[in-house]
């Protein structure tokens, strides 16, 4: 299953086995529907994007701090803790916190040492969930983090939704296709959604 140029909304087809084996499908037919079941476990470590010649990845990771994230505050610490655990020391990243406005909007990416690392969370743990969350804002904010440092990957942790400003769905689709200028999103969910 390889898929280029998916758009948000479009269908993903998966060709099952036609052999003698059971297929991975469940399948009831009642009066009111017939309800499917397909289990499908992609390998999403192909849809990762190649590391640039200089063997080094540029990671932007947009945090969600907005009130809804209060009781999730640990959990998305680990979180962030999690993916810059998985950067090398030729790596860099940049750390966004947003909500209704984001902090650091200018920084530069900083080497993902063992001490930048620290530092970030921190700086993330110092921060109190609060307000609402700004989904548009955020992507542009990290669409323009991507073009000034040239980062290929755009990590998101959060619950994913939006309750500042634009709340649609397809636009900010949008207005993530045309902010980050061709980097890959990634979303990490935390949350009770």
């Amino acid at each position: 299953l390889t898929a280029k140029d998916f758009k948000p909304g479009q269908d993903v087809v998966a060709t099952l086995p036609t052999s003698d084996a059971p297929a991975p499908v469940l399948r009831e037919v009642r009066a009111e529907a017939t309800f499917t079941a397909v289990r499908v476990m992609p390998d999403f470590w192909q849809q990762v994007p190649a590391v640039a010649k200089t063997g080094k990845r540029t990671l932007v990771v947009v945090v969600d701090t907005s009130r809804s994230m209060l009781e999730t505050k640990t959990l998305t610490r680990d979180a962030l803790a999690s993916v810059l655990a998985g950067l090398t020391t030729k790596d860099e990243f940049v750390v966004l916190a947003c909500d209704v406005s984001c902090r650091h909007p200018e920084a530069l990416p900083k080497k993902a040492t063992r001490a930048a690392i620290a530092d970030a969370l921190r700086e993330l743990a110092a921060i109190d969930p609060d307000g609402a969350s700004d989904l548009g804002l955020a992507l542009t904010t990290a669409g323009a983090v991507v073009r000034k440092s040239g980062a290929s990957e755009v990590v998101m942790i959060g619950d994913g939704v939006p309750t500042w400003r634009e709340t649609d769905d397809n636009a900010l689709a949008k207005v993530a296709s045309e902010s980050l200028a061709g980097a890959t999103l990634h979303a990490l969910v935390v949350g009770k959604g």
